[in-house]
């Protein structure tokens, strides 16, 4: 019920800017709890009708189905944590993009356990006009890892194909320093 109140929020302006901030605390206090990509976050708040229920109900341990590193993380992680986050997130020109958020990107709608929240630098509607790979593999890569993964890669950059990778060093680097070196936008 959560996914789908949040999906009927997206692309809507909130009366109140107050409410948005509070609506996107919540959701950085619900990732805090439930880790970032985690499906439990949708799991768990299913049965709520917006992120100010689901969060309320947690705090008043009203929540059934919660393990013991969750129920810790409810105690260790306050709104005021989630304030810091989005404090710190705004000197660094960090955008916060939560699942109600207007500029989520639809595509990201449309897979299952959607991230809840997004940290990004820039601009991300061309994630809904590009096809977009996702390159993982090995931090320790053989040198034909390397060689096949430079070359897999510069294809899908030529065939107009945004690379996705992570921060790791071997082979999501290797994505990541082909991208630029090939005037591409890496998403990291």
């Amino acid at each position: 019920m959560l996914l789908a109140q949040a999906q009927s929020f997206c692309g809507k302006c909130f009366e109140v800017a107050v409410m948005d901030k509070e609506r996107l605390l919540l959701w950085i206090r619900a990732v805090l709890i439930f880790t970032p990509s985690s499906k439990r976050i949708w799991e768990v708040s299913a049965n709520y009708d917006d992120i100010v229920e689901f969060m309320t109900a947690l705090d008043d341990h009203m929540v059934s189905g919660l393990n013991d590193k969750e129920l810790q993380r409810i105690v260790k992680y306050s709104l005021k944590d989630a304030e810091i986050i989005k404090k710190r997130c705004e000197e660094l020109g960090i955008n916060i993009y939560c699942y109600e958020s207007e500029g989520y990107p639809d595509r990201l709608k449309r897979i299952a356990n959607s991230p809840a929240v997004l940290y990004t630098y820039g601009n991300l509607d061309f994630l809904n006009d590009k096809c977009v790979i996702s390159v993982v593999g090995s931090r320790e890569p053989s040198e034909y890892s390397v060689k096949i993964t430079k070359h897999i890669c510069a294809d899908l950059i030529r065939r107009n194909c945004l690379l996705a990778s992570g921060f790791a060093g071997g082979i999501d680097q290797i994505a990541n320093r082909v991208a630029i070196e090939n005037n591409s936008r890496p998403i990291a």
